[in-house]
């Protein structure tokens, strides 16, 4: 993969990770279905924000 793809796929990494922290469903991902791999980056990012979510929200019950 080039690095300009590696970028494209980092910043739709990210979409998907700010997409989770602003509130929008996983139904709402904007990336093309023509685009694969796009997809499943947005995909990975917003799983990952909610994984981070929940391992937050879990470290904060235990600190209370």
């Amino acid at each position: 993969m080039s690095e300009s793809g590696r970028k494209v796929v980092i910043d739709a990494q990210l979409e998907g990770y700010r997409a989770y922290l602003s509130g929008q469903a996983a139904t709402e991902n904007p990336k093309s279905r023509d685009d694969p791999d796009q997809r499943q980056a947005w995909y990975r990012g917003y799983a990952s924000a909610r994984t981070d979510r929940a391992r937050a929200n879990k470290t904060a019950a235990n600190d209370s």
